[in-house]
């Protein structure tokens, strides 16, 4: 009976070992001004698809570019543009105000392939 007992321990302790060993793909994920970022990855908890989310670069270079007529502005503007874009954090800042904006109900963004278009998302509540 002892036996027993010791060799069922033994394969309790494996088990509860296994299951707690971590993987390199593991990571806590952060929340930034209330949204959940996944770049790159997505969430393990079931979550419904809100929809896209874009930060399109033509419209950001016509908002840089608006009412400047001289070549010397025009390139000043594009530039300025382009370092914005360059930027991680202001770019994450833009997508997750964008994000709020279309998306009130986001629980977060996933970034599968860049960061100028996303996902919204809402995890479901279990």
């Amino acid at each position: 009976m002892k036996r027993l007992l010791y060799l069922l321990a033994i394969v309790i302790i494996t088990i509860s070992c296994e299951q707690s060993q971590l993987l390199k793909s593991d990571a806590e994920v952060m929340q930034v001004k209330g949204i959940y970022i996944y770049v790159y990855a997505t969430p393990k908890m079931e979550f419904d698809y809100l929809g896209n989310v874009k930060n399109n670069l033509g419209e950001q270079l016509n908002i840089a570019t608006e009412g400047k007529k001289k070549f010397g502005d025009l390139l000043e503007g594009v530039i300025s543009t382009g370092a914005q874009n360059a930027d991680f954090r202001k770019v994450l800042d833009n997508m997750i105000k964008l994000t709020k904006q279309q998306y009130r109900d986001a629980d977060g963004i996933v970034f599968p392939e860049n960061l100028s278009q996303g996902w919204a998302i809402k995890f479901r509540d279990n």
